[in-house]
């Protein structure tokens, strides 16, 4: 995965990551015993991410979020769609 995109769904990538990561790590024993960093699991991991935290933000654009909130978040999937 690449990791050349937006700072926001970089962002928004890692929330989900560790997001992804406490829920694991809280059910899966040998989950936790192979990753117990979360800080070093998004950091490795974040990048794999990537596509649900767009999913997330194309999301938040259909919901009821500041028209300027949702204005950045436009930008932002424009301005990483051109990196692509």
């Amino acid at each position: 995965m690449s990791r050349h995109v937006h700072k926001l769904i970089a962002e928004t990538a890692k929330g989900v990551a560790a997001e992804w990561y406490a829920d694991s790590a809280r059910h899966d024993n040998a989950f936790y015993r192979a990753n117990p960093s979360e800080d070093q699991f998004v950091r490795h991991n974040w990048g794999m991410f990537v596509e649900i935290a767009r999913t997330v933000l194309v999301s938040m654009l259909r919901m009821n979020y500041p028209e300027h909130t949702k204005a950045e978040i436009y930008e932002a999937l424009l301005h990483n769609h051109a990196l692509h």
